[in-house]
């Protein structure tokens, strides 16, 4: 029982990268794991702009700086 009821309580991450590709007034484009993907403009930071890596925060695909 002890197991079940700690499988609640843990959280995994998962990291997800991907590359703007094209952005319009009320989408977005962006490459993740060699796919496209058509995201709601407002789910990507407004500074973010085409060819820029960006990473999801579980809200929001902020720009990321891989260096």
């Amino acid at each position: 029982m002890d197991n079940f009821n700690n499988a609640n309580t843990v959280k995994c991450t998962v990291i997800r990268l991907g590359v703007v590709m094209v952005i319009h007034e009320q989408c977005a484009v962006i490459e993740v794991s060699d796919k496209l993907i058509e995201i709601a403009r407002d789910k990507i930071a407004d500074n973010a702009a085409i060819g820029d890596e960006v990473r999801w925060d579980g809200r929001l695909w902020s720009v990321h700086e891989s260096r």
